[in-house]
């Protein structure tokens, strides 16, 4: 039966023609065009019903650099869906008006509460001192200050090295403390 029916398929390959494969490729790409466009167009109907609850948050028109008093001007009130705002979004830009920014803020960012300050004296340089913590300067040189490669924010540990007699003495006076400003540059 199996040889039947392959003589029966070789005479019928035979017989077609290069004309007939032609025909018979250009039907099936119009018909597999019919039906990925069918299903893609359905696709599309199912996005459609598909509701996105949007809300209004406040956007840096500009670029905010920290610390900055923030006016009306550098900022717009734009729809967002939900789902990506974070939780603490300003909604009003009335409050965030004549605020600090705690942060850098660019340019489309949506503006939250941890991005700006409540109060205007958070604002100066004891705004940048960590909760529970107080500030103290020590005088530094490039030599003893990491060839200048130490900046605030870093996290350092202070050493105090002292001579008695003959002996040099050296003890770990703080670990792990943020450096807050070097030379006046907070």
């Amino acid at each position: 039966m199996a040889t039947k029916f392959s003589k029966v398929f070789k005479e019928a390959l035979e017989k077609i023609t290069y004309r007939h494969w032609i025909m018979l490729a250009g039907a099936a790409s119009i018909l597999l065009g019919v039906l990925v466009f069918f299903s893609l167009s359905g696709r599309e109907a199912v996005k459609e019903t598909e509701s996105v609850n949007m809300v209004h948050v406040v956007v840096a028109k500009q670029d905010i650099a920290p610390k900055t008093i923030i006016k009306e001007a550098m900022l717009e009130v734009r729809e967002m869906p939900a789902h990506l705002v974070p939780s603490d979004a300003v909604s009003s830009v009335m409050d965030v008006v004549n605020k600090p920014a705690k942060v850098q803020i660019m340019k489309d960012d949506v503006l939250s509460g941890r991005k700006v300050l409540s109060d205007m004296a958070m604002a100066g340089f004891t705004g940048s001192i960590p909760p529970g913590c107080r500030a103290v300067s020590i005088a530094i040189t490039d030599i003893t200050g990491v060839a200048g490669f130490a900046q605030p924010g870093d996290y350092v540990d202070v050493i105090i090295i002292a001579k008695n007699d003959n002996k040099m003495l050296g003890r770990v006076v703080l670990q792990d403390v943020q450096l807050l400003a070097i030379n006046k540059t907070p």
